[in-house]
């Protein structure tokens, strides 16, 4: 897997940079050679061309999307059968690398008509309901063609009895409208604008509306091709932030760049056009306040300390680094954000042609070139930091090569009171080990990529059976929290492989503890195999040591329960930097020890970055003597 994951990222690499291609065939119909240059340095330098450091479909949709916008283009500019067959045969291709290229069926129809209305204020036709009809039958073979293939799916989905929406995989429960709000859904899809125009370097935006404003003004005389790039830029920018803000509304709550960052050199290519066009600025108020109130309006404070922004939100990145490197806090970076856009602003507007056509590309390179070194270290600390996280800072292989060829290999899987960590852990483990393949769940996971199956366990014994599984495993990973029987072949702090002791089954299991050590509200202590010494007892730790500040009391429970009896019950008032061990005479196993917390509280309601519930720290601990 290490050799299959170099390999992958060097064809990622080569698919993001694919895009340079139909971004310079696109500038070649518009630009003079300075501009295409101009164009292919400006994409070279974007802070999104990092994404190749993850192995994720939008690098091969980078470049894809672009080419179908490409052609998009062209079908509006020669709207000749052969090229609108061309253009929707983009669209499908771009559709089977991402499905969320189902926009185009929005674009598309908002493409057409604007490039019409264009035509129309152009005057290479008068208006008229003929005209109109006229104009409306050149693309009939391309909306034609996608209705049929609309049709023929819908047919498809009705004859098999399938949900229209299953075409869609595991995107199926996002077009549900139940799990939106038209407010929350207005506030993101502003908050997507104004993060676009942060990411650009703001000037870019301003240029886009300005042209656009002066192209539907006829301030400037224009051709085929730049009518055709502004029909189908505009509908593009326009409809991918409103569906990846709709999208952002009830699932993400940050800015998804990563979904939206492929319409960027769109803006970067209008900038270039404007410029070549002699940068009509006829009304510039609105070019340069929308953006600016759009970048304003955006709540810095929850998007910069969202985690998120480190795998979501690039564009992000240097204004998380510049808060926390050069300026005191998230305010200070809004102040500077303000001041930018407010010299950018002047700049647009009140510069000369000479100087503006020179200085407005460059600013906008150092932008985005800055942007992008910015982001290195901060990806390279996180990748440090995640591999850690979840187990794999050293060998990444670790399970595959600890395993005899031949043997039978499972994972078990006990619970978590994080079941999205431990997802991420397991997930990982499938990755970078082709021996990990099936995971038994005693406890619900929603995951994706691996075989799962359920598994109960005797409350008596502790042994493990496993529904449907054709033999027991010989080898066993689990989470830490689960002590199996067996010998303990290799591991970490995330997770260890057991040889198993035939039958599977648990000696000892924990619940409801987070991984430092933290619980919620309840947490317990599970022991299934003999206790050998006949003066072993119970302890258990129950505190807030490791934490100094202010919370509230709260009152604290510890049961001792065997086969359903109460052996044994303390009560305590749990504070913060205090704690007491409660000591118990350990009881012929099977036993649980239970730990309640009445109330619970959140670091992050003291300023903290940590959102979870916590009730106190929680240690169970058997020994003798």
């Amino acid at each position: 897997m290490t050799t299959t994951y170099a390999l992958a990222q060097a064809i990622n690499a080569v698919l993001i940079t694919l895009a340079v291609i139909p971004t310079y065939l696109w500038a070649r119909r518009l630009l003079p050679p300075v501009g295409r240059v101009a164009m292919v340095a400006l994409l070279l330098v974007m802070p999104t061309g990092l994404y190749v450091s993850a192995l994720v479909t939008e690098n091969a949709f980078f470049p894809a999307f672009l080419l179908a916008a490409l052609a998009l283009a062209v079908a509006l500019e020669r709207p000749t059968t052969r090229s609108q067959l061309l253009a929707l045969a983009a669209i499908g291709l771009t559709c089977s690398i991402r499905l969320q290229a189902l926009v185009f069926a929005l674009i598309v129809p908002s493409a057409i008509g604007l490039k019409i209305a264009l035509d129309l204020r152009d005057g290479t036709a008068r208006f008229s309901r003929a005209v109109l009809a006229r104009e409306l039958r050149r693309y009939l073979p391309m909306l034609g063609a996608a209705a049929a293939v609309a049709c023929v799916y819908v047919i498809l989905k009705l004859a098999t009895g399938g949900a229209i929406s299953s075409g869609l995989g595991i995107y199926a429960g996002a077009v549900n409208l139940h799990h939106y709000s038209a407010s929350q859904a207005f506030r993101w899809i502003l908050y997507h604008f104004g993060a676009l125009a942060i990411v650009v370097g703001f000037i870019p935006f301003c240029a886009l509306l300005l042209y656009v404003g002066a192209v539907w003004r006829k301030n400037v005389g224009t051709t085929a091709a730049e009518r055709a790039f502004v029909a189908v830029s505009t509908s593009a920018v326009v409809w991918v932030a409103i569906q990846v803000g709709i999208f952002a509304s009830s699932r993400a709550e940050r800015i998804s760049e990563r979904y939206m960052f492929h319409v960027e050199p769109l803006l970067l290519l209008g900038l270039l056009l404007w410029i070549h066009r002699g940068a009509p600025r006829r009304r510039p108020a609105v070019a340069v306040l929308l953006p600016l109130a759009l970048m304003l309006t955006l709540p810095l404070e929850q998007l910069l300390t969202n985690p998120g922004v480190l795998s979501e939100t690039f564009g992000f990145l240097p204004l998380v680094r510049a808060s926390t490197h050069f300026l005191n806090g998230v305010d200070e970076v809004r102040l500077a954000l303000a001041a930018l856009a407010l010299v950018a602003a002047a700049a647009v507007v009140a510069l000369p042609f000479r100087v503006l056509r020179i200085a407005a590309p460059a600013a906008v390179f150092v932008y985005l070139a800055a942007a992008s070194l910015s982001i290195v270290g901060p990806l390279r600390e996180y990748a440090r930091g995640f591999r850690g996280g979840v187990g794999i800072a050293s060998d990444s292989e670790w399970i595959d090569h600890a395993v005899p060829r031949g043997a039978q290999l499972d994972v078990l899987y006990t619970g978590e009171p994080d079941p999205n960590l431990a997802t991420l852990q397991l997930r990982l483990m499938h990755f970078w080990n082709r021996r990990v393949t099936m995971v038994h769940e005693l406890s619900p996971l929603v995951m994706c990529c691996m075989a799962q199956a359920p598994a109960r366990i005797d409350s008596a014994t502790g042994k493990i059976l496993l529904d449907g599984a054709a033999r027991s495993p010989d080898y066993v990973v689990a989470l830490p929290n689960a002590d199996l029987d067996g010998a303990v072949v290799s591991g970490n702090d995330k997770a260890v492989l057991y040889r198993i002791k035939k039958p599977l089954r648990l000696r000892e299991a924990l619940s409801g503890v987070y991984w430092d050590g933290w619980m919620g509200t309840d947490a317990s202590f599970s022991r299934y195999a003999a206790v050998t010494q006949p003066d072993a007892h119970l302890s258990i730790r129950v505190s807030r040591d490791r934490w100094a500040g202010p919370s509230p009391p709260s009152l604290v429970r510890v049961d001792v329960i065997r086969l359903g009896h109460v052996l044994a019950s303390r009560r305590y008032i749990v504070r913060s930097a205090a704690g007491r061990t409660f000591v118990f005479k350990a009881p012929r196993p099977p036993f649980e020890a239970r730990v309640h917390v009445d109330s619970t509280f959140s670091p992050s309601q003291y300023g903290m970055s940590d959102t979870r519930q916590l009730g106190a720290q929680v240690s169970f601990r058997l020994a003798t003597g």
